[in-house]
């Protein structure tokens, strides 16, 4: 918990608040059972994966929004967000010393992506 709790010094007032919310998120939701096997189908299709690690050890996680083939529905939804979280997790994990974040890419070949949509993306 201390590597994230020196990642967020820069929330300002919002510190403890954030903390908060992430802990009840982690008990919750529990990322750290989540395993490969339990999203198949959006693993398959290859539009989330490892793409190695920048210049300084910050894992990158490249997102081909094209190659989504999932259904847009809610259960889709969920398992390209569980595949999400469990690349994150795993590949932090693997960081060398003092490195708590990742860098992601999102590529947007071959998709219909619209110009709010994009803008949505915070």
């Amino acid at each position: 918990m201390q590597p994230i709790c020196d990642n967020i010094k820069g929330y300002g007032d919002d510190n403890e608040k954030f903390m908060k919310a992430m802990v009840e998120w982690r008990v919750t939701y529990r990322p750290e059972r989540l395993r490969l096997a339990d999203f198949p189908q959006t693993a398959r299709s290859g539009f989330i994966y490892f793409y190695g690690h920048d210049l300084h050890g910050h894992p990158i996680l490249w997102l081909t929004v094209g190659k989504d083939t999932s259904p847009n529905d809610a259960v889709g939804k969920a398992l390209k967000f569980n595949q999400l979280v469990y690349l994150q997790q795993s590949y932090l994990r693997k960081c060398p010393k003092n490195i708590y974040s990742c860098i992601w890419v999102v590529e947007l070949k071959d998709s219909s992506l619209s110009l709010s949509f994009v803008k949505s993306m915070k």
